[in-house]
Formats: structure tokens, C-alpha cells, sequence
């Protein structure tokens, strides 16, 4: 990993990239997650780039600008994250666009290399965040996300925003801080309060603790059991009959 890249070598691996195509799924995975996971691959990815090499292994791979980014700003590798940073589009699309691309983008290269169903649903949440997240993301916002995504995924969809995004690094800092802090939030009633209220067990009970639920979402988490208890009444008497 040191110094020019022998010449004759090179040459020869740019002629013969596309008998990349015969290599097995699993092997080009484990090479590239192993490339992925060295201490900077930015290098070496941006001369396979250049020589015809990335497209046969990654073809969705856009440039190394928000693989650079993540870079600089990690504190632990993940060979994965990297990698849905070097598929981040670059060009500006509508989000639906956006996200429809990446998906697909995600499962063909899943395909082809074989991923693991774990790893496959990463890699599409990787590129597809569900909004938004970047340094204009609110406190209360933030909040939502923690609670329908979790912890780990929303500082992943921190982490790739802040690569493109390096003059806001105070503002990044700071949610990651809150999101490794999160705690899982719980809903303060339960089916058995609905049915406690008469409500016959099936789906009435699920909508309308669904109903209450987004009201307690909206109200940014704060109200307590008793105050959900009541807009539960409320929900429950305001059904259809």
C-alpha cells in the first residue's frame, strides 16, 4: 500500500477487469469489505476508478467525496457504512428518485455479492434514510427518528450526511452525542387498557392505540400515562359504532 502501484501490474488489471464478472459473488465481497475496513481505501478506489476496475465490482460507485468525508470524521470502520458512502448519489435528483435508485441500486449489488439478509437491509437503510436528516434537523425531530428507527441506524444516516456536510460538524457532533444517549421510548398504554375500556379485542384495538400513539408522537413524547389514558377514552369514544 506504499508508493506508485507497479506499472505492468496495473496495466494488466485494467485490460482484464471485465473477467471480474466470473469471479464468485462471495469472493468479490470478501475482497472489497476487506479493502473497505484499511485505514483509508479512498486511494486505491479512486485508481481502481480510474482504470476500469470499480464499475465491474460496484457499479453504482459514485466518487470518493462522501467516502473521504466519512473518513475524516469515523471513530470506529465499518467496511459496510463505507460502503453505502461510496454509493451515496452525488447528483441531485428528486428524493423519490433518489431513493427509488439506491434501493435498487442496494439490492443488485446484494445480489451479486452474495450479501447476508442482515447485511442486504443495511445496506438499503444506508442509502435510503426516510427523510431529511441533516444539520437542519431539530431536536424534536431527531426524537422521531431515534424512536421509529432506533439508535444505531439514525447515527449511520448522521455519519454519511456529515461526510457531505464538513462545516457542520458541531451541529452532527452533537445529535450522535444525543443519539448514543437515547433510550428507547415506550408508548404509556397498552392493548389491555383499550379492552379495559370495553373495546373488543381485534383491530379496533390496534387503530386506535395507532391513533394514540401518533398523537403522543406529535405532542413530542411528553404526555404521561394519565394523559394518554384520556385521549385513549377519547379515541375510543369517537370511533364509529
Amino acid at each position: 500500500g506504499k508508493g506508485a502501484p507497479d506499472a505492468v501490474g496495473l496495466a494488466a488489471s485494467a485490460a482484464w477487469a471485465t473477467s471480474l464478472r466470473k469471479l464468485s459473488g462471495e469472493r468479490i465481497q470478501h475482497e472489497m469489505l476487506k479493502l473497505l475496513a484499511a485505514p483509508d481505501p479512498a486511494p486505491v478506489i479512486e485508481m481502481m476508478a480510474a482504470n476500469g476496475v470499480l464499475a465491474e465490482v460496484v457499479p453504482d460507485a459514485g466518487d470518493t467525496k462522501f467516502l473521504r468525508g466519512l473518513l475524516a470524521i469515523e471513530t470506529a470502520t465499518d467496511p459496510l457504512r463505507r460502503l453505502a458512502a461510496l454509493m451515496r448519489p452525488t447528483a441531485t435528483a428528486t428524493a423519490t428518485a433518489t431513493a427509488t435508485a439506491t434501493a435498487t441500486a442496494a439490492h443488485s449489488l446484494a445480489e451479486r455479492w452474495r450479501l447476508s439478509n442482515g447485511d442486504h437491509k443495511r445496506l438499503t437503510a444506508l442509502l435510503s434514510p426516510p427523510g431529511p436528516i441533516d444539520a437542519d434537523l431539530d431536536q424534536r425531530g431527531l426524537r422521531r427518528e431515534l424512536y421509529a428507527h432506533g439508535g444505531e441506524r439514525v447515527i449511520d444516516w448522521l455519519l454519511l450526511a456529515w461526510s457531505g456536510q464538513p462545516d457542520d460538524g458541531d451541529g452532527f457532533r452533537a445529535m450522535i452525542e444525543d443519539a448514543k444517549h437515547w433510550r428507547p421510548a415506550a408508548l404509556p398504554v397498552k392493548g389491555a387498557d383499550a379492552l379495559a375500556l370495553g373495546i373488543p379485542a381485534g383491530p379496533d384495538v390496534g387503530a386506535i392505540l395507532r391513533a394514540v400513539e401518533k398523537w403522543w408522537i406529535d405532542e413530542d413524547f411528553a404526555p404521561a400515562r394519565g394523559e394518554c389514558l384520556e385521549k385513549l377514552r377519547a379515541v375510543a369514544a369517537a370511533r364509529p359504532a
